[in-house]
């Protein structure tokens, strides 16, 4: 996949990329950011994206934005904070092929409001596609971390520390291959 896109509703705190790395969640303090400061790099309606003074990128409109740049293999890191309630997601588009897509999702996994979806539709799975292994979402209000690593079309997820919650996700073209671990 060559391009991503983030729709939330949430506030980003650390955002890096690089192609590649060794640890699940590697020391990308050295990493260069996904979006500028000024968000020169970035495509979004207009005021739909700012940083706060306390160095989060947050949403004022619900609109994605899209980095400028296209990349191949990836490592994203992240640090986010969802609200209460909160159904979000970070997407990879291949900008060669727009409808050739994926979202690994970020979701309010204790919200009563949620209680009834489906494994393939908590945070870290690959959305309607694979499960996550475990749930290790943070409650509403706290910040997780998750590390997304898409290497030649297979996806793997950590979240806030440990083994990989989503260890091998397979794009290819249109189908997908899950994992063992993918429940």
């Amino acid at each position: 996949m060559n391009r991503r896109e983030f729709i939330t509703s949430t506030g980003f705190g650390a955002l890096a990329f690089a192609g590649c790395a060794t640890a699940p969640h590697p020391d990308s303090s050295g990493w260069e950011d996904l979006f500028n400061r000024d968000l020169s790099n970035a495509e979004f309606p207009a005021g739909g994206w700012h940083y706060a003074p306390d160095g989060w990128l947050v949403p004022t409109q619900g609109e994605p934005i899209f980095t400028k740049k296209d990349y191949k293999s990836v490592v994203l890191d992240l640090v986010y904070v969802l609200p209460p309630d909160a159904n979000s997601g970070i997407f990879f588009y291949d900008s060669d092929h727009p409808k050739k897509k994926f979202e690994v999702q970020l979701l309010d996994d204790r919200s009563p409001v949620f209680k009834d979806v489906k494994p393939y539709q908590n945070t870290g799975s690959v959305y309607g596609r694979c499960a996550p292994s475990e749930l290790r979402s943070r409650p509403a209000g706290e910040e997780n971390r998750m590390t997304v690593w898409c290497e030649d079309g297979h996806i793997r997820v950590y979240l806030n520390g440990g083994s990989a919650v989503m260890e091998r996700c397979t794009i290819i073209g249109n189908g997908v291959n899950a994992s063992s671990n993918s429940k």
